[in-house]
């Protein structure tokens, strides 16, 4: 099995091509997403400063099948990597604030 958790050494550094640099500063379009609790946020009304969103594609309910080829996706089925490192790394996010609530 392949170790995930590591960069291939010929990995190549990515460049900053500057496409990003007006976006600090600006407000979030509105974009309504559904929470986890059924619930809906919409990021517009978050206002100023910075918001982290956490996306994750599934989760998985007691008595129905996954889609095919799900445990073939790295970190598909469990914790992966990423929502680890995401987790530890909230405490050093001052004001934060959960969206949204597992079920």
């Amino acid at each position: 099995m392949a170790d995930y958790t590591t960069l291939p050494d010929d990995l190549p550094v990515p460049a900053d091509d500057g496409a990003a640099d007006q976006l600090p500063g600006r407000s979030t379009p509105a974009l309504t997403l559904q929470t986890s609790d059924g619930d809906h946020v919409d990021l517009g009304d978050l206002g100023l400063g910075r918001t982290v969103v956490y996306p994750y594609p599934l989760t998985g309910h007691p008595g129905a099948d996954l889609p095919e080829g799900w445990d073939a996706i790295p970190g598909a089925r469990g914790c992966s990597t990423e929502a680890t490192q995401s987790s530890s790394a909230s405490e050093f996010i001052p004001d934060r604030r959960t969206l949204t609530s597992a079920r």
